[in-house]
């Protein structure tokens, strides 16, 4: 099968079903609501000519590579990798056999959740494309129907990122919120009512953990689509979690809510944001704002390490991040406007680094070969791209 198009996942060139779907819906929330500030005119930029948002455009290239990844029967492939990463080559250099590998539930609902949510995103402008993804959608949640327990793991041979899960009541749920808004059938919202997701923000592995909370947001984005006592439920569990965040950043020395720092803790901070920033939006409650601001000084370099966590900007910048393309271009300074997986109290490479100190909110090390600190990757950067374009909408 041909699979083009699409984004490179993490520091590597591999591509990955779940975490290309959570990613790209996160950054559809974002144009959900603004759907005119992501464009490149809010700054200061011609927009690109076709009078769609750029931000949109590129969510639609991931979103077409999506596509590609789903079998005849309507089951949907895990991943599109090698058997084994490459060296620190760049794209074009790059010469390992490709493998489309895996079907599994995951990646089955995730892409359903996802292509359903961009279904009724792009239906006013591109209605060919939007009937076309609502009916894969529709096909990929059949097929998980008939399998629901139908879990992903590396074959022997195959050494590249996992992303396993074998939960899938939240990946049920996401598809089940994003069809229903799209289609409006009684039959999801059915699954809804009979199967409630516990309100919570999972930490680590946010592909596997915030599937739910996407569905939480586009349901209380979608206020008119939704029986009132569902929204009204949803609304008062989002405030109770957003008020316990608050609560954690008014006693941290940081100002954030975090005192876990694990693999990717920076995606942890920023979904954290993301949740404040949707009560603020819910709420208009200055409080809400200010605590996504809070964390996102975090990022730039208010925190344990004083770096600034995104490529090309800050006073003390990462300049050698776990990220291929950056690593074989020879250029000092990476390529910017990248979020690094930050402090990572675990330090799963340290027989490969040395890290100048074993404090979790300290074990972070600005070299290349620290890929559980100092890796590029989709879900680290979705909520930074949210959570900055909301506050820019917000206060400009």
């Amino acid at each position: 099968m041909a699979s083009p198009g699409g984004w490179y996942d993490a520091g590597d060139y591999g591509k990955y079903v779940v975490n290309g779907a959570l990613s790209t819906g996160q950054m559809l929330l974002l144009c959900t609501l603004y759907p005119q500030a992501v464009t490149d005119q809010a700054l200061h930029i011609p927009e690109s000519g076709n009078g769609i948002s750029d931000l949109l455009d590129e969510l639609k290239y991931e979103l077409d590579w999506l596509l590609t990844m789903q079998d005849e029967d309507g089951g949907v492939f895990h991943k599109l990798t090698a058997k084994n990463f490459s060296g620190f080559v760049s794209p074009e250099a790059y010469d390992l056999d490709r493998y489309v590998i895996g079907k599994g539930t995951a990646a089955s609902l995730d892409f359903a959740a996802v292509l359903a949510q961009a279904a009724r995103l792009l239906a006013p402008t591109n209605e060919f494309w939007s009937q076309k993804a609502l009916e894969a959608a529709e096909k990929a949640w059949k097929w998980a129907q008939f399998n629901p327990k139908v879990a992903f793991s590396n074959p022997d041979d195959v050494k590249t990122g996992e992303y396993g899960d074998a939960q899938f009541a939240d990946d049920f749920y996401w598809a089940a919120a994003e069809l229903y808004l799209a289609t409006q059938e009684t039959m999801y919202l059915n699954y809804l009512q009979s199967n409630k997701e516990t309100y919570q923000h999972q930490l680590t592995n946010s592909w596997k953990f915030f599937t739910r909370n996407v569905g939480f947001a586009s349901l209380l984005i979608h206020q008119e689509l939704i029986d009132p006592k569902l929204y009204k439920t949803l609304k008062n569990e989002h405030l109770l979690l957003c008020d316990s965040l608050l609560e954690a950043i008014n006693h941290h020395p940081y100002r954030i809510a975090l005192n876990t720092f694990e693999w990717g803790s920076n995606s942890d901070v920023l979904n954290q944001a993301l949740l404040l920033c949707l009560a603020h939006q819910l709420t208009a409650d200055e409080k809400y704002l200010m605590g996504a601001e809070q964390i996102t000084d975090y990022i730039f370099g208010k925190n344990a390490t004083g770096y600034s966590f995104l490529t090309g900007f800050g006073s003390k910048r990462v300049k050698f991040p776990h990220h291929r393309p950056s690593g074989a271009d020879q250029i000092l300074m990476p390529i910017p406007g990248f979020i690094v997986g930050g402090p990572n109290g675990d330090r799963q490479d340290q027989q490969e680094v040395t890290y100048n100190s074993t404090l979790p909110a300290k074990a972070y090390q600005d070299v290349q070969s620290s890929y559980a600190s100092n890796e590029v990757c989709l879900n680290w950067n979705a909520p930074a791209v949210f959570v900055l374009g909301y506050i820019h909408q917000v206060r400009n």
